[in-house]
This record gives C-alpha cells, sequence and structure tokens, in this order.
C-alpha cells in the first residue's frame, strides 16, 4: 500500500522544524525571500503543529465554550 502523500499543513511543519534545527543560535532567518525573527518561527510551528493535529482529528477546533453567563 503506497504511503500516503502529505497534506500542505504536514509540509509546511516539516520545512519550519528544518529550518528551527539549521538556524539555531541565530536571531533573524530569511526563509522563502522573507526575513523572520527565530522566536517567530516557533509560533509559525506550534500554528502548524495546530493544523496537521485538527486535520489528523486529533484536536477539535473549540477547546472549551464558557456558557457561566446564560
Amino acid at each position: 500500500m503506497p504511503e500516503p502523500t502529505p497534506t500542505f499543513a504536514e509540509e509546511m511543519l516539516t520545512k519550519v522544524e528544518d529550518l528551527l534545527r539549521k538556524s539555531a543560535g541565530l536571531k533573524v532567518v530569511t526563509w522563502d525571500g522573507k526575513t523572520m525573527q527565530y522566536e517567530d518561527l516557533f509560533e509559525l510551528r506550534n500554528k502548524w503543529r495546530r493544523e496537521v493535529a485538527q486535520e489528523q482529528a486529533k484536536r477539535n477546533r473549540v477547546l472549551r465554550v464558557d456558557l457561566s453567563g446564560f
């Protein structure tokens, strides 16, 4: 059985994680012609992790709804 092709979110997560590994110790990183702070890559990685988890149905869109005011 052939392996499933990775989704766009999975591909982006792989790219961001590779860039984080390759640029450890740097403050500014250039990626696809865009200059980013190293710390911003962590936020971007977390975004793509959430997307992948949602695609795999491991995480709900809404974690909690506060209905105490009703």
